[in-house]
């Protein structure tokens, strides 16, 4: 920033640092012992493929060709209030009614169980969700923050989010809450469901396909005498549960974790992922993070941080294999930012 930044804003900021750096440390105490910072919950695999995979890409390298085709729309910093106003609401309720259609044509087309989308079963779950969240939440303000400092200090640019140069320009309530409402409701539900759940998860099932693990693997239904195999869809969907072996003394390598297959013995998960010294699961985190912060490119600095966030958020959805921890720690995470930008205008 080229103005100095506002008392509010910098106490905002240096609280949730301290906080962060607290969480940290108590994390690091963890891995020192031994134990995981997250404990593994196995999964069978998502009843989808290719077809969400490419929903995500598609996402991402429109965003990018976009300014190249000349054929990106207005950005909303150049944009009247009232406009901004009304497209930025129009824009949320888009966003909002096609995370219902996925879930839906999900359910519907892939027979995707409420496992299989991310969802808690139980009050319980949602609370330990939502716990989970804040606490990843916690773990990245700190470095997250540090390295934005640090990449808009090597790459200085004038651009930034499209959001935060509507609100520079027009600091009104109603903008702010057009943006808090894009920023912190909208983007996070969104982003996760293509990013964690259709990416993520697809990926997760190729990679389980490429090493030739069966231990996640869906159970096929009976098939009469006359039903021919090739009739069915692929990995449809069952009600077998994958159950915990061990937990103990590898840190956060994966579990072994299996699922009840009849006249099949208990199988082992790997270790080691498809790429060379990559523990496995990581191969799918590193992916979705990657895209995930391409799909911010042209927003100033904030792709680089925003890979370390959706690292973050990947670990989150591989380790529960539920959506309501990478949505609350997004959500915070623009909320943080949000309450940061509107401070400093004050």
């Amino acid at each position: 920033m080229d103005e100095a930044i506002h008392p509010h804003a910098l106490w905002l900021l240096l609280t949730g640092g301290v906080f962060s750096l607290i969480t940290l440390l108590i994390l690091f105490q963890k891995h020192l012992a031994g134990e995981p910072l997250l404990p593994y919950e196995p999964r069978r695999r998502v009843p989808w493929g290719a077809g969400a995979t490419m929903i995500a890409f598609y996402l991402v390298a429109m965003h990018l060709l976009a300014p190249l085709m000349a054929v990106e729309p207005e950005a909303p910093g150049n944009l009247d209030p009232a406009t901004f106003v009304w497209q930025g609401w129009l824009n949320i309720g888009l966003l909002l009614l096609l995370s219902v259609i996925v879930l839906g044509w999900l359910m519907a087309v892939c027979q995707a169980t409420f496992q299989d989308l991310g969802l808690p079963v139980s009050a319980r779950q949602f609370a330990d969700d939502i716990r989970i969240g804040a606490i990843g939440w916690l773990a990245s303000v700190a470095p997250i923050f540090l390295l934005l400092q640090l990449a808009q200090w090597l790459l200085p640019t004038h651009t930034q989010h499209p959001l935060l140069e509507q609100l520079t320009q027009n600091p009104t309530p109603m903008i702010f809450f057009t943006a808090a409402g894009a920023a912190v409701l909208a983007a996070p539900l969104f982003e996760e469901l293509v990013f964690r759940l259709l990416l993520q998860g697809a990926l997760e099932r190729y990679e389980d396909q490429w090493l030739g693990v069966t231990a996640t693997e869906r159970e096929r239904p009976s098939l009469p005498a006359s039903t021919s195999p090739g009739m069915l869809d692929d990995d449809p969907a069952t009600t077998s549960t994958p159950r915990l072996l061990t937990d103990t003394n590898e840190g956060d390598s994966l579990p072994q974790a299996v699922v009840p297959r009849a006249n099949s013995p208990e199988i082992e998960l790997p270790l080691n992922g498809p790429l060379p010294d990559l523990p496995y699961g990581w191969a799918p985190i590193l992916a979705s993070g990657l895209l995930f912060g391409l799909a911010h490119f042209g927003h100033g600095a904030d792709p680089i941080p925003l890979f370390v966030l959706g690292v973050m958020l990947g670990y989150l959805y591989q380790r529960t294999h539920r959506l309501l921890p990478c949505i609350t720690a997004h959500m915070l995470f623009n909320s943080f930012s949000l309450a940061i930008a509107w401070l400093q205008l004050r």
